[in-house]
């Protein structure tokens, strides 16, 4: 089955397209012969218009696809377009890309393996355009929080970048705008763009060779041989520029010589000059030749596409036949690219680039040998292809131009206060999460709103249970489950949100309005809105902010008038005390405005600054100025004489005292080594018992540590033994159940039941904690049937709370295979009046379709009897059936026939 890509049509829709601009975004003239094949009648025109036409409906049919293959995207969501792509990994997956309004999905099908990728719109963080053998520009990729993917083989790359781009409405649009350059500095300057925005490992650097005049350092660094000079050339005659929009392909050959110098050899300037005009003769060469065989082969496409469309028309020859022609000119086709890519890599391999186009040629080889399968489909496909890259230039540059706006639904902020709402608030415009008033309102798929800030912050650490549907009570899994890309903006609820009126809720603000405006225009920028101060943390009104700053702020900070630093308000004594400017009085001279810094060396040579005699330090206490200190000493030298006499009395005497208490530290100090020694013998007896009570301590923890072993050991045996001892008990008990029950056991059919505790028992099934009672087994001989009684003290059925009742039970025995099957003896049900006056007796003859007198294959059989046995309010009123909080239950059953 061939198929189609729900893209643009193939280059047979000539007439529709528009002639591509040259690199001056003129367009050339077409003469008329060059717009449509020759080979192209009326009939085919009317053909692929009716084609284009039939598009809808073929993307009716893409939408069921899409939905059968996509379980998890929903039944509304439609399809928007899909492309013919494929998916790069160690191989190529050719399949299909389907975009809707929240997903991106790819599916391919290779070698009876379906490959499936699901995208959320949501969940995409990145998109870029890039090429394949650094040639072709026909590639996406897309990134995810999670996971890359590279998808190439596009027709028209540039609608499916837009068309994503305006799906992922959250991601930012960077436009490059270029300057007006004219020749080749725009033609170079746009292709370092395209190269740096499709991952090209070219830097930028290894194209400046294109433009005149290189620099000095350069010229240095390639003497030495420390630099690569790369040089790039893209030469077009406009005859060459005119054939190449004509057949939609813009070539750029590209021929790069790398150039080393040896550091040994130092070469000339000349010989670098004459070495760049051979290079750069060779490239326009190369240039011209690649250009020349691009068109060529180009012309020859067109020429086979157009006659294999016209020989598809004819329907003249058999399915296999045609078959036959389509691989043939596949053949052909296939060839020439093979040619093209070997001219390529011959060019490349100067550049050290074979890597990279090796590759390229493997992925052509790829894409021939599958467009043999599907000829028809590939033959519009590749020349699409062609058309579309001839345009690739021009349209990067309009979707550069054309930035898409921020998205309206972000924010980050929680709802509003409800208190700002000016008439009666409805449950609908709240958030189910911060229960304020609906900011960018999401609604999830449980139906429950959420602010966009809200619930992207409930979502973001993975997917979270909604808490209104858990209180509400109508939790669903997965509905009711919060994750990323299961909300969409509530665009209704959010225009009703807007259109409410507010009002602003700061005392004495009289502003009323929408809640937009209120958003827009009023939201934190109310004159009256209380803020607190960022310095005192003082709570004041937004309008009074400056003058409490300027103020009355005690935080608020100011510069000295003097230096100029700046200080805080309340340290102002304290800066006064330390500031270096600050003007100081000469106390001497009197002279004012001396700053601090400089008042120290004032006084060193201030006549009139008062300064103490040299003699204070024996006793003079005098002050005198600078200029009379002289006059001073030779007034008062028989005073200072004296006190300095005085002072060196007193310094003998001092020094007398020193030496007695120097005598007296010596002989204390040698106390003091006496009395060390004998600490020192005290400590060495001390260390001994220390390791000798370290020796008994350790010995005492082994003796410990085996004793805890012991006591281990034994206790594991006592655990044990207990156990023992409790599987034993429940033996005995399990045997004394058993005796009890064969000392109950009769072989002839009649048995008699005693139950004791009747009132407690009762209490018990009223209450629902036994409400049921089985008798012991009893038999209808030794090998017979084994059977049992079953009663509800409280009812059962149609008797509960009114009557007691009683029920027949077949048991499973083990010699039932002896035994003749259904059950179909009479059976008969007493309540004993322990007066032997009036028994209550009710007998039945078994049905022999029921379930419950079959052959046994469980315990027990379903239980058959009277649920109106015995009426409860008998039993309740006074009666001889029961006596000592005892009553008997008797069952007999008939063995006529056994």
């Amino acid at each position: 089955m061939t198929e189609r890509a729900d893209g643009p049509s193939g280059p047979l829709c000539a007439p529709e397209q528009l002639p591509n601009k040259d690199s001056r975004g003129n367009r050339p003239t077409l003469k008329p012969a060059e717009q449509l094949s020759p080979m192209l009648t009326p009939s085919e025109i009317e053909t692929k218009l009716e084609s284009k036409k039939s598009q809808p409906s073929q993307l009716s049919k893409t939408n069921t696809q899409y939905h059968k293959l996509f379980k998890e995207v929903s039944k509304d969501e439609l399809l928007k377009q899909s492309y013919t792509c494929a998916l790069q990994k160690e191989i190529l997956y050719q399949g299909k890309m389907f975009v809707s309004d929240n997903w991106i999905c790819f599916h391919s099908r290779v070698f009876g393996r379906d490959t499936k990728i699901s995208i959320p719109a949501m969940s995409v963080t990145f998109i870029k355009k890039t090429k394949t053998a650094l040639l072709v520009p026909n590639a996406l990729v897309i990134e995810t929080t999670s996971d890359q993917h590279v998808f190439v083989s596009f027709l028209s790359r540039n609608a499916t970048y837009k068309l994503l781009r305006s799906i992922c409405i959250h991601l930012e649009d960077f436009s490059v705008e270029y300057s007006d350059l004219d020749g080749v500095v725009q033609q170079r300057r746009q292709e370092m763009m395209e190269s740096s925005s499709s991952g090209s490992q070219t830097p930028d650097y290894d194209k400046i060779t294109d433009f005149a005049g290189l620099p000095d350092t350069l010229v240095c660094a390639v003497k030495s041989g420390e630099v690569s000079v790369h040089a790039d050339v893209h030469l077009q005659t406009p005859g060459l520029k005119h054939r190449a929009a004509l057949n939609n392909g813009s070539a750029k050959p590209t021929r790069g010589v790398t150039l080393k110098g040896k550091s040994s050899a130092p070469m000339s300037l000349h010989a670098i000059l004459l070495i760049y005009l051979v290079l750069v003769s060779v490239l326009v060469l190369s240039s011209c030749y690649m250009a020349f065989k691009i068109v060529a082969l180009e012309q020859r496409l067109n020429s086979l596409v157009s006659m294999g469309e016209h020989i598809r028309n004819e329907n003249a020859v058999s399915p296999r036949s045609q078959d036959a022609l389509n691989a043939e000119i596949y053949g052909e086709l296939t060839s020439n690219l093979f040619k093209l890519e070997k001219g390529t890599t011959s060019i490349l391999c100067g550049y050290g680039r074979r890597e990279h186009v090796q590759p390229a040629a493997e992925t052509r080889l790829v894409s021939a040998q599958r467009a043999s399968v599907a000829p028809s489909t590939r033959t519009s496909e590749f020349a699409a292809s062609a058309r579309d890259d001839s345009l690739d230039e021009n349209a990067d540059t309009m979707a550069t131009q054309e930035p898409s706006p921020p998205s309206s639904m972000e924010s980050n902020k929680p709802g509003f206060p409800k208190k700002i709402l000016g008439n009666k608030l409805e449950d609908k415009h709240l958030c189910n999460c911060c229960h304020n008033i609906l900011r960018r309102p999401f609604q999830a798929q449980c139906g429950h709103r959420f602010c966009s800030y809200c619930f992207n912050r409930a979502v973001s650490n993975g997917p979270q249970k909604c808490s209104a549907c858990i209180k509400e009570d109508i939790f669903e899994d997965p509905t009711s489950i919060l994750k990323q890309g299961c909300a969409f903006p509530d665009n209704a609820v959010r225009r009703e949100v807007e259109n409410l009126s507010a009002v602003c809720i700061n005392e004495s603000c009289n502003w009323k309005g929408s809640i937009k405006d209120y958003e827009l225009t009023h939201e934190g920028k109310c004159e009256f809105m209380i803020i607190p101060c960022p310095s005192c943390k003082e709570r004041i009104r937004f309008n009074e902010q400056e003058r409490h700053n300027e103020r009355e702020c005690p935080e608020r900070t100011l510069n000295c008038k003097y230096c100029k630093e700046p200080f805080h308000f309340k340290n102002i004594k304290a800066h006064d005390e330390i500031c270096p400017k600050y003007p100081m009085i000469c106390e001497g001279c009197a002279k004012k405005k001396i700053p601090r810094e400089k008042y120290v060396d004032h006084i060193k040579f201030c006549s009139k600054f008062r300064t103490p005699c040299r003699f204070h330090v024996v006793g003079c206490d005098m002050s005198v100025e600078k200029e009379k200190i002289h006059d001073h000493e030779r007034a008062y030298a028989y005073e200072h004489l004296n006190l300095l006499l005085h002072y060196i009395m007193g310094m003998k005497l001092q020094l007398h005292s020193e030496k007695t208490k120097v005598a007296e530290l010596g002989r204390r100090c040698t106390e003091l080594e006496v009395k060390s020694s004998t600490f020192e013998n005290v400590v060495c007896v001390l260390n001994r018992e220390v390791e000798r009570f370290a020796t008994t301590m350790e010995a005492s923890n082994r003796q410990h540590k085996l004793d805890q072993d012991k006591i281990e050991a034994l206790s594991n045996k006592v655990r044990q033994l207990e156990r023992t001892v409790g599987l034993k008990d429940l033996t005995v008990a399990e045997m004394e159940g058993r005796l009890r029950e064969m000392s109950a056991t009769t072989f002839d059919g009649v048995f008699v039941w005693r139950i004791s505790d009747f009132a407690k028992k009762r209490q018990d099934a009223i209450a629902g904690r036994a409400p049921a009672m089985f008798s012991p087994a009893f038999y209808t001989n030794k090998y017979g049937y084994k059977m049992c009684l079953r009663i509800y003290l409280n009812g059962d059925g149609t008797g509960r709370g009114s009557h007691l009742s009683l029920f027949f039970v077949v048991m499973r025995g083990l010699s039932d295979a002896l035994l003749k099957w259904p059950f179909n003896q009479k059976v008969t049900l007493m309540l004993l009046d322990q007066s032997n006056r009036e028994h209550i007796i009710d007998a039945f003859r078994p049905d022999v379709t029921s379930s419950s007198f079959q052959r046994p294959v469980s315990e027990m059989n379903i239980a058959s009897g009277c649920p109106l046995f015995c009426p409860l309010s008998k039993l309740d009123a006074k009666n001889s059936y029961i006596r000592d909080d005892t009553i008997f239950i008797k069952a007999i059953v008939d063995l006529t026939g056994l």
